[in-house]
């Protein structure tokens, strides 16, 4: 089952640091320091603090919303984030177009350096080619799970010993899309769509699991889905918890423009493999930005029309519960927030940046609470465009703390935080 552990600043840190004093945290020793960029500002809307926790000064994304990206390292709480910047010069040279992982402390801002994206292509400088959601942290394993900027080689950092390993390597003219990871006491179950471009066009899409030990020695592969030709899987997560179930999106009906008709949402199970797919029906509505409760019980998504969708597994009964978002979802751990953010179209910024349409909008972020059914806005962001620069909104492991990408007029990004209403808890 996916768990992580809870984090509260306790009041005698709390104490330290209003005092201007130190709070001596163990930094795992492969880490490279890289100062400290944090900065709170009132939002004059709402009176609600961000705290940001990178400059603005580089493309800094947090984790996709299917994947980890809050942990917890020597009692310490970390967000994990993707960034544009240049290596310190301890780490070596930096090549153009590489990206890092890094490190936030959430309580008091330092920011670290963990590791490189590998790069074969180094002669290839945009930073576009690698997007959030191709890398994971998992907190049981204290290891980031990441794509390589090919996204066909699939690595694990062990954010304790600093160690790297590359794992697997996909098929010859395959390109993955999500990584999504499970971690228990048998094995650690990395799951990933991903497509062979075939000749005149014809493009074949897979979904594949691979099962390693805890040393991240491969134990077996299989490919578990095969869609037709010319049709698109994605969206692919684990239930957190049973590592046999999963859900995926299919799109349906490739149009001559390139693009993709309707798309419907699946839920797998492994361990009946004679079992059809359980097929949400989605040709009356749009199923978009699905997650699986903590629980395992129940699968979210919103329509892009403003609702919020469940459907309760096994039953696969669907109702609407929230309504007053319509981009992206992440519900808190107990299933009774929903955080959200809205764009007001259109955007006002516009710029092409490596082949890239870069786009701004003015933004902002709500949470949803479903018992009482009422919304609180939380801030003013900026909206970015295209896919890293989305904000992806995610509750902490213990819900008191979201996090989020907020855009800027440009190519760069900011990774900030908010803490969670007492009255919302």
């Amino acid at each position: 089952m996916k768990k992580h552990h809870l984090f509260h600043l306790s009041l005698y840190s709390a104490f330290l640091l209003a005092a201007g004093c130190a709070v001596e945290q163990k930094v795992p020793s492969a880490w490279i320091s890289v100062g400290n960029e944090m900065e709170q500002v009132v939002d004059p809307e709402t009176g609600k603090t961000v705290v940001y926790l990178t400059a603005g000064k580089s493309l800094d994304t947090h984790f996709h919303f299917h994947n980890g990206t809050w942990g917890t390292i020597n009692g310490t709480t970390y967000l994990f984030f993707s960034s544009s910047r240049k290596r310190p010069v301890a780490a070596g040279k930096t090549v153009p177009g590489e990206r890092q992982i890094m490190a936030a402390n959430v309580e008091i801002g330092d920011l670290y350096y963990l590791t490189t994206i590998p790069n074969k292509n180094p002669e290839s400088s945009s930073q576009w080619s690698f997007r959030p959601y191709y890398a994971s942290y998992n907190d049981i394993a204290k290891t980031i799970f990441f794509w390589d900027k090919q996204r066909r080689r699939v690595f694990g950092y062990n954010c304790l010993t600093g160690e790297q390993k590359q794992m697997l390597t996909l098929p010859p003219g395959a390109v993955s899309r999500e990584l999504d990871d499970f971690v228990d006491a048998d094995s650690v179950r990395l799951i990933y769509p991903y497509t062979i471009r075939g000749k005149s066009g014809k493009n074949s899409g897979y979904i594949a699991v691979s099962d390693f030990d805890h040393s991240l020695n491969l134990l077996s592969t299989r490919i578990v889905l095969r869609c037709p030709t010319n049709e698109a899987l994605n969206h692919v997560e684990i239930n957190p918890a049973n590592k046999e179930v999963f859900f995926y999106k299919r799109h349906h009906e490739k149009r001559p423009n390139g693009s993709f008709g309707w798309a419907s949402l699946y839920i797998k199970n492994l361990a009946d493999p004679d079992s059809e797919d359980f097929f949400v029906n989605s040709t009356n509505q749009t199923i978009d930005h699905m997650v699986w409760g903590e629980s395992g019980k129940h699968i979210y998504w919103d329509n892009n029309a403003g609702d919020l969708w469940c459907l309760d597994y096994p039953s696969c009964k669907m109702q609407i519960i929230g309504t007053g978002g319509n981009i992206h979802n992440q519900l808190s751990p107990e299933e009774k927030l929903w955080v959200y953010d809205l764009r007001k179209p259109p955007p006002y910024f516009r710029e092409e940046i490596d082949g890239f349409k870069i786009e701004s909008w003015k933004g902002s972020i709500w949470i949803h609470d479903m018992d009482s059914n009422t919304s609180a806005k939380y801030a003013n962001i900026i909206w970015g465009s295209p896919h890293p620069k989305h904000p992806h909104a995610r509750f902490s492991p213990d819900g008191t703390i979201i996090s989020f990408t907020t855009g800027m007029d440009n190519e760069n990004s900011r990774v900030a935080i908010m803490r969670v209403a007492e009255e919302q808890r």
